[in-house]
C-alpha cells in the first residue's frame, strides 16, 4: 500500500478469505470485455478489437478469486479487483493501468465506457493495454451499485448481528462507544473514519468475516433515497436513530423531510429486529411510530426501544458537567442503576452513552460490562478534543463537522466552562444549508451574545451574517471579529489569546478549521497535552 494511506482508511476492503471470481461477477451482475485477436501489423500499432461477453467465463477472468476490492490504486493489493468509480474530479477509468501495474485482477467498468471502447476499436494505444496484458474488465451499468450489491451478497453471506447508527449529530460519537461497549465482550467491526456514506459503507461492509460476532457500522446521508439504499446494502439487525436537526436543508428542505430521509433506514431492518430511539427527540418519535404502526409487517415485529433524559427505557439522571472532567450521571437499565462517568465532552453525549447501553443491554451485555465500555471512551480527535497549549491556552478542536445544532450543543458547552479566562468562539461557515444559510449563521451570532461570551470570530462566506447577529443581541463590536480566510482568524487569535483563555474551533468539514488548530498549536510552541481529568479514585 502506498505510503501515507491508514491501511484502515483506505478505499479498499480485504476479504477475509479469497472470493471466487464468477461469484463475485455474477452478484454484480457484470458482463465481460474481451479483446480479439488482432493481425500482427494492427497489434503491432496498439490497436484492438473488443467484444462485451455476456457471462464472464474462466477465459475472460485474470485469476479465479479475488483477495479484495479497492477504489483507489494507491490502497491496491494484487489480486484485488479495482472498481472504476466516476467522481467529481477524477474519473477511476483514467487509471486501469495503474491498477494493473499494482496487481489488480479485474477492474469494474462502466458499461458506457465499455461500449464507447467497442465503438471505437480501441484505435488509440491508451485504450487497450491494460486489457491486452492480463487485466479483466467486467461491465456493469454503474460501479458504485455494483459495489453496493457487491457488498449486500457479501453481508448475506455473514450473519452477523449488525448496528447501523444515523442521526445528524453525533453519528460517529455514538458510533465509537457502541462499539466500545459491544467490544467488552464481542469481536466487534467498527466504521473506520467516515466511511458512512454510498463508497464508504459497501467497503465496510466487505470487511465483514466469520471472526465478527457484532458490527457496528455508521450511515449518513444527504439527499433522499441514499439512506434507503444504504440500508438496503447492509440489512441491519439494529437500528440506532439518535437525532434529527437542520443539517443538509440546502438539499431536503426541512426538517420534516430530514426525519423521512433518515426513516429509509428503518426499512431495511431485518425481521426481528430493534430500533433503538432517542425519546426527547420530537422528529425521530414521530417517524419512528408512526413506523412501528405500519400494516404491512406484525407489530411484534416492529420493536421499538426509547431512550432519553425526560422520558424512555434506558435513562439518565442526576446529570452533572464536569468542566474538561467530562460528564456524570446514573444510568437507569431494566430496573437497575449505576453511577457512569463519562471522559468525553458535553451534555449531549449523554444521549449517545443511553444508546450504547441499550444497544448493549440487545446483545445481552450485563450492567457491569456496559458501564465500563461507556468509562472506557476518551472522546475522538476533533470531536470536542481539548488541548492544553504550552502558553496556558486551552484549544477545544470540534473541527470535525457542524450544523446549526451541533454549533449550538458546543456553544453551551464553553459557556459553562469554568475558567480565568475569556471564552473565544470560533465559527466556521456550516455548509449545505441552502436559503436558510445566512438566517441560521445569524442566529448563532445571537446565541453567542445571549451566552455572554467574551470573544467571537466568524470565518468563512457567512462569517458576518454571523458577526451581524452577535451585534444585533448586544455583543460589543469590539468582541466580534469576522475573517474571510483562516489566516486572517489565526493572526487575530495570536495576537488577542491569553494565558487562562479557552478558544473552541467548529466548523463544517469543508472548511478545514483543523489547520488553524494546527497553527494555534505551533503558535504556542508547538506543544499540546491532552486534558483528561479523571473521576477521582476511578483507575486510568
Amino acid at each position: 500500500m502506498a505510503s501515507g494511506i491508514h491501511e484502515e482508511h483506505a478505499l479498499a476492503s480485504e476479504f477475509a478469505t479469497p472470493v471466487a471470481a464468477r461469484d463475485v461477477a455474477a452478484a454484480v451482475g457484470a458482463r465481460c470485455l474481451r479483446a480479439l485477436p488482432q493481425p500482427g501489423a494492427a497489434a503491432a500499432a496498439g490497436a484492438a478489437a473488443w467484444q462485451l461477453v455476456p457471462q464472464p467465463d474462466e477465459a475472460a477472468l485474470a485469476q479465479d478469486a479475488f483477495r479484495g476490492v479497492a477504489a483507489d490504486t494507491r490502497a491496491l493489493q494484487p489480486g484485488y479487483l479495482f472498481a472504476a468509480l466516476r467522481g467529481a474530479r477524477r474519473d477511476g477509468h483514467e487509471f486501469l493501468l495503474q491498477a494493473r501495474e499494482a496487481g489488480a485482477a479485474a477492474a469494474l467498468v462502466a458499461e458506457s465506457w465499455a461500449r464507447q471502447l467497442v465503438a471505437r476499436g480501441g484505435s488509440r494505444r491508451s485504450d487497450s493495454p491494460a486489457a491486452a496484458r492480463g487485466l479483466a474488465l467486467l461491465a456493469v451499468p454503474d460501479p458504485l451499485t455494483a459495489l453496493g450489491n457487491l457488498a449486500a451478497w457479501h453481508r448475506a453471506r455473514h450473519p452477523v448481528c449488525l448496528v447501523a447508527v444515523t442521526g445528524s449529530n453525533g453519528k460517529t460519537t455514538a458510533k465509537e462507544i457502541i462499539a466500545g461497549v459491544l467490544g467488552r465482550r464481542l469481536e466487534t467491526l467498527r466504521t473506520a473514519g467516515n466511511f458512512n456514506n454510498l463508497l464508504g459503507v459497501p467497503l465496510m461492509a466487505l470487511r465483514l468475516s466469520r471472526r465478527h460476532a457484532a458490527a457496528v457500522l455508521e450511515l449518513a446521508m444527504n439527499h433522499a433515497g441514499e439512506m434507503g439504499r444504504l440500508a438496503d446494502i447492509v440489512r441491519p439487525d439494529v437500528a440506532v436513530f439518535t437525532n434529527v436537526g437542520p443539517a443538509h436543508l440546502g438539499h431536503l428542505g426541512s426538517l420534516a423531510a430530514i426525519a423521512e430521509a433518515k426513516a429509509e433506514l428503518l426499512g431495511g431492518l431485518r425481521e426481528g429486529g430493534v430500533v433503538i430511539m432517542n425519546a426527547d427527540d420530537e422528529q425521530v418519535c414521530r417517524v419512528v411510530e408512526r413506523w412501528a404502526a405500519g400494516s404491512a409487517v406484525a407489530p411484534a415485529s416492529r420493536r421499538v426501544v426509547a431512550y432519553g433524559v425526560a422520558r424512555g427505557e434506558v435513562r439518565a439522571t442526576s446529570i452533572a458537567e464536569l468542566g474538561l472532567g467530562g460528564v456524570r450521571f446514573t444510568l437507569e437499565l431494566a430496573g437497575r442503576t449505576a453511577p457512569v462517568h463519562l471522559r468525553c465532552l458535553g451534555r449531549h453525549t449523554v444521549h449517545h452513552a443511553l444508546a450504547a447501553a441499550a444497544v448493549g443491554r440487545e446483545f445481552g451485555l450485563g450492567l457491569p460490562d456496559i458501564v465500563a465500555g461507556l468509562e472506557a471512551f476518551e472522546g475522538l480527535p476533533q470531536h470536542l478534543e481539548p488541548l492544553r497549549l504550552g502558553n496556558g491556552v486551552v484549544l477545544i478542536n470540534d473541527a470535525y463537522n457542524a450544523n446549526p445544532a451541533s454549533m449550538t450543543a458546543a456553544l453551551r458547552f464553553l459557556a459553562s466552562l469554568p475558567r480565568s479566562g475569556r471564552a473565544w468562539l470560533v465559527a466556521g461557515d456550516m455548509l449545505e444549508l441552502g436559503e436558510a444559510a445566512e438566517a441560521l449563521h445569524g442566529e448563532i451570532g445571537a446565541r453567542c451574545a445571549e451566552a455572554a461570551l467574551e470573544c467571537l470570530i466568524a470565518v468563512g462566506d457567512f462569517a458576518a451574517a454571523v458577526v451581524a447577529g452577535a451585534r444585533r443581541g448586544g455583543m460589543p463590536a469590539s468582541a466580534c471579529h469576522a475573517a474571510a480566510t483562516l489566516d486572517e482568524a489565526a493572526t487575530e487569535l495570536e495576537t488577542r489569546l491569553q494565558a487562562g483563555d479557552v478558544v473552541l474551533c467548529k466548523a463544517s468539514r469543508g472548511m478545514r478549521l483543523e489547520l488553524l488548530c494546527e497553527r494555534l498549536v505551533e503558535w504556542a510552541g508547538g506543544h499540546a497535552a491532552q486534558v483528561c481529568e479523571r473521576r477521582p479514585g476511578r483507575k486510568a
